[in-house]
């Protein structure tokens, strides 16, 4: 499968840039098929610490789903 390669440039938003963590979470996110649990044992961190880390990235980017995120990145909005 192939990986989506989003630049900062791409994470940039009304709010500024997201953090260094938030945008390797968002790589995992977009570029993968991974469910959270997956992503939480790739990062090394909790799951919890995941859906926190992602509820944050979604209140930046005004969207509700991973599907609306990637459809944003998608469009470089």
């Amino acid at each position: 499968m192939k990986r989506m390669k989003i630049t900062k440039a791409r994470m940039a938003n009304g709010t500024g840039l997201i953090t260094k963590r938030q945008g390797e979470l968002v790589q995992l996110l977009c570029g993968t098929c991974l469910e959270y649990k997956e992503m939480a044992y790739e990062m090394k961190i909790s799951l919890k610490t995941v859906e926190t880390m992602l509820r944050r990235v979604y209140l930046k980017y005004g969207v509700h789903s991973r599907v609306e995120l990637i459809l944003l990145l998608l469009r470089g909005e």
